[in-house]
């Protein structure tokens, strides 16, 4: 049995020169989880896996042309479960 997690935080940034507010990407902290089990020698594995398992929002770029701003959002929480085996 194993389990395990990460935790990524990002400070804020603005995607453009200058302290513009259209372009500003605020700060956000995003945690995935894992969970699992496998067999003694490693033939076979499952596990169970979430990312961004709080359902942040957080936006990955802003990009500003003259009057419109578009901003590239990240992945909401998502969840899974891989399995995998080895042959010889």
């Amino acid at each position: 049995m194993f389990v395990g997690g990460d935790a990524n935080y990002r400070t804020s940034t603005n995607a453009a020169f200058g302290d513009r507010v259209e372009t500003e990407i605020p700060a956000y902290a995003l945690v995935d989880l894992r969970a699992g089990i496998q067999r003694k020698d490693g033939v076979w594995r499952v596990q169970l896996w979430g990312r961004n398992v709080f359902d942040r929002y957080y936006l990955l770029n802003v990009s500003h042309v003259t009057d419109t701003a578009a901003r590239t959002t990240g992945m909401p929480a998502t969840y899974g479960i891989t399995v995998s085996a080895r042959f010889n």
